[in-house]
C-alpha cells in the first residue's frame, strides 16, 4: 500500500524491476514523469472521456454541459507525460439520455 505512486520510492524499483509489457492507469491521477519513466514497458490509461475532445478530469460533465452528446464516452490510450495525449487505442460513445438533467 502506498499513499502516493508518484513519492514512493518502492513502487518506482518495482516497476523498474517488473518483467510486464504493460501497465495500467485507472485512476484520475496524474503520474509524474518519475513514475512513467521507470516502467520498461507501455503504460496504458483508461480515460472517462472521448478523446481528443474532453481531457482531465469531468470530461462527462464537461460534454454535457456544452451539449456535445456525442462526445460523452471513453479512450482506451498511451499515458505519457502530456495529459490524454498519447496514441488513442479504443475509444467508444455512451448514449445520452435527453429527458435527464445535467445533475441527474
Amino acid at each position: 500500500m502506498t499513499e502516493s505512486i508518484n513519492t514512493d520510492n518502492r513502487v518506482h524499483e518495482y516497476l523498474n524491476h517488473s518483467a510486464a509489457k504493460y501497465a495500467l492507469s485507472l485512476s484520475g491521477a496524474v503520474l509524474k514523469p518519475v513514475v512513467i519513466d521507470s516502467f520498461n514497458g507501455m503504460w496504458l490509461n483508461c480515460h472517462g472521456g472521448y478523446l481528443p475532445y474532453y481531457r482531465g478530469l469531468w470530461s462527462e460533465y464537461w460534454a454535457i454541459k456544452n451539449g456535445d452528446f456525442d462526445k460523452i464516452g471513453w479512450t482506451i490510450h498511451e499515458l505519457v507525460e502530456r495529459i490524454d495525449a498519447g496514441k488513442i487505442f479504443q475509444k467508444g460513445t455512451v448514449r445520452h439520455n435527453p429527458d435527464e438533467t445535467l445533475e441527474e
